[in-house]
């Protein structure tokens, strides 16, 4: 298991959007690990569970229906994938039913979760939520949901309603309710009962988010730095004001949000605004980590959150690369420096 020691951790982090290999339910395994694989790939030693859980956010905004006149309220329905160690013995081997992009034709993913395994026994385990982008799905990132929880963690993964290949909504709906998603899933997990419940370590919390939802943990850590131990954004959308300017046909979702005219600027969605809030509050040392490729199309949105962040006096770690884009292959990269980066990573190595 690698040791973490923090309170919470928020990664965010771009997504491009991936298509499984094709050809209707074509079979594609999630757990296989390449030779040349960095160190931190590999599977740790504790078998592991999957459960499904259906949950429910209530008298949240129905921004897809809101109208001049009216701003109805529903219960938010969430469907999320939870990876637990899970006791000894407990055999490997499971599939996974889901669509590609075009969410419509299905695919199937294997692993090694058994499905609804009996929680370890002993033991709390700290809690990590995997946030996919716009659009996306719970699975996009079950190899590493998988192999969190074989190193000892309690990995949930949200299908974020309106935000899926399956359910496409407008987007409006995904910049008001992804870090409500985020935090609402950690507030249940925390209070989960039962033997899965028994096992979650609600003061060591983690957010993954991949684009928008690294949007929204980025805008979790700067809103409640008191939650979180660091934050790091690989190719992140970390100005959603510049966002909002570069979209005018959408002008619409932004009122119902943002009101009218649409205002972001100085609100908690402003990830500048609240950036400027942390130096003044005397959080400034709190430690950020961002990157970005020079191909990337928000490439302008990073260097002019890192130029904000120095103007600011803000503990921020900044690199980019020529040449590098909006892809996968590059977080692959660049998730092991984030590791190498880490504060209390840092802190070990000092330790040996």
């Amino acid at each position: 298991m690698i040791r973490f020691s923090f309170r919470c951790l928020a990664f965010a982090a771009g997504l491009s959007l991936t298509c499984l290999t094709g050809g209707a339910m074509a079979q594609n395994p999630i757990d296989t690990i390449r030779p040349d694989a960095p160190e931190l790939a590999a599977f740790g030693d504790i078998p592991v569970g999957v459960q499904t859980l259906r949950l429910s956010n209530p008298a949240q905004i129905d921004i897809l229906n809101v109208t001049e006149d009216a701003t109805p309220t529903y219960n938010r329905p969430l469907l999320v994938e939870v990876w637990y160690p899970a006791v000894p013995g407990t055999e490997a081997g499971t599939s996974y039913q889901t669509v590609i992009r075009d969410g419509q034709t299905e695919t199937i993913l294997t692993g090694r979760a058994n499905r609804d395994a009996a929680p370890a026994e002993l033991g709390r385990y700290p809690l990590v939520i995997l946030s996919h982008g716009y659009p996306g799905n719970r699975f996009l990132m079950s190899h590493l949901g998988e192999n969190l929880a074989s190193k000892g963690y309690v990995t949930v993964s949200i299908d974020h309603t309106d935000s899926t290949y399956s359910d496409q909504g407008a987007f409006g709906s995904t910049l008001l309710n992804r870090p409500l998603d985020q935090r609402f899933v950690v507030d249940q997990m925390a209070a989960l009962e039962g033997p899965l419940g028994a096992i979650i370590d609600a003061d060591n919390v983690g957010v993954i988010g991949y684009s928008m939802g690294g949007y929204g943990a980025f805008k979790l850590a700067l809103n409640h730095p008191d939650r979180y131990a660091a934050a790091a954004s690989l190719s992140g959308a970390l100005d959603p004001v510049g966002l909002l300017n570069e979209m005018p046909e959408r002008a619409d979702e932004w009122t119902h949000i943002f009101g009218d005219p649409p205002r972001v600027e100085g609100t908690g969605s402003d990830l500048f605004a609240q950036s400027h809030t942390l130096a003044e509050r005397g959080h400034g040392r709190f430690p950020l980590y961002a990157c970005c490729g020079t191909g990337d199309f928000i490439y302008h949105h990073s260097t002019k959150f890192r130029d904000h962040a120095n103007a600011v006096g803000l503990n921020l770690t900044y690199e980019e690369h020529v040449g590098q884009e909006h892809e996968w292959g590059y977080w692959d990269q660049q998730i092991q420096r984030v590791l190498e980066w880490l504060p209390w990573a840092k802190q070990e190595q000092a330790e040996r």
